[in-house]
């Protein structure tokens, strides 16, 4: 395979991380070293274009990539349950906070006194009220694409209002 195609590689599962990779690499299960991360870095950096650096150590460099692309594509799974539970983590903290209002749960979406961003992005769960998340979904279900797209949607608005808020 040719460096440029490993790099578009690395590229589409780097993009399967984000926004959450700097958060995932400091996890327990991610299994990229801190080299990986620098390699990552650089990439990132340069906008994942051929450089001549890359091109003078083309063999070395593209076996490099193979290796980390192979650990992204291995972590991708626990990747997913890491979202997951940080959504269901999520959810919890929003009850708790809201706990003043006993109804929360089962309130309208519309009706609760959240972010307009957050509740459209709960909405696109198909769902009503929070309650429903429970109610409707189970475990498999958050790891199918489009729910867990969705699921991911929510945590990258959350993030971006709690950096506004702090």
């Amino acid at each position: 395979m040719k460096l440029k195609k490993v790099i578009v590689l690395l590229q589409n599962n780097i993009n399967a991380y984000e926004p959450f990779l700097h958060e995932w690499s400091t996890n327990e299960n991610c299994s990229l070293s801190p080299e990986d991360l620098r390699v990552i870095d650089t990439y990132k950096k340069i906008n994942f274009k051929i450089n001549f650096f890359s091109l003078f150590r083309s063999f070395k460099q593209k076996k490099r990539i193979q290796t980390i692309v192979a650990k992204l594509i291995w972590d991708y799974q626990k990747f997913k349950e890491w979202v997951i539970t940080n959504f269901v983590f999520s959810i919890l903290k929003l009850i708790r906070d809201n706990s003043f209002n006993n109804f929360f749960l089962h309130l309208p979406l519309d009706y609760l006194s959240l972010p307009y961003e957050l509740k459209n992005k709960l909405k696109l769960l198909k769902i009503k009220t929070v309650y429903e998340i429970f109610e409707n979904y189970n475990e498999e279900d958050f790891y199918k694409t489009s729910t867990f797209n969705h699921v991911v949607a929510f945590e990258i608005t959350l993030k971006k209002l709690s950096t506004i808020n702090n």
